[in-house]
């Protein structure tokens, strides 16, 4: 699979509940950040809301549960995983 415009489009047309919702746990937890980039995940999921691709609700949703769960994972590990 090339990683054309087109490609990449259509990709989140099919998963971007999935995508966002997942990028955003990778985002928030384990320092991934840097790696995975949740504002450029956000940035075209907002397009593609904007034109009639996706539903925003879910869209919403799945972002915010994603970085819900992925800052809770984030605190576990530092709270039981840090030597204090």
């Amino acid at each position: 699979m090339d990683f054309s415009l087109e490609n990449i489009i259509s990709l989140f047309e099919k998963y971007s509940f999935w995508i966002v919702f997942f990028g955003m746990i990778a985002e928030n937890a384990l320092f991934l950040g840097i790696i995975v980039p949740g504002i450029s995940l956000l940035v075209i999921s907002g397009y593609l809301m904007f034109s009639g691709g996706i539903d925003g609700t879910g869209l919403f949703l799945a972002a915010f549960f994603g970085t819900l769960i992925g800052d809770n994972i984030n605190f576990l590990m530092g709270y039981y995983g840090a030597n204090r």
